[in-house]
């Protein structure tokens, strides 16, 4: 497992970035502060966005 140059390419990594801007959304306006889950799942999915070689080369 490597770094992917082309993450950008890959559903997983906006996957997670949107799971990321749900979740600062929900903290904004819900007052929802106590939600590391939510981070968490979210770093994860960017995370595989970044290191799993999914999507088109």
């Amino acid at each position: 497992m490597s770094f992917n140059h082309k993450f950008y390419r890959n559903w997983p990594f906006w996957v997670g970035i949107a799971l990321l801007v749900g979740d600062g959304c929900l903290r904004l306006f819900a007052g929802l502060l106590s939600d590391p889950l939510g981070v968490m799942i979210g770093l994860m999915w960017v995370a595989i966005g970044l290191f799993y070689p999914l999507g088109r080369p």
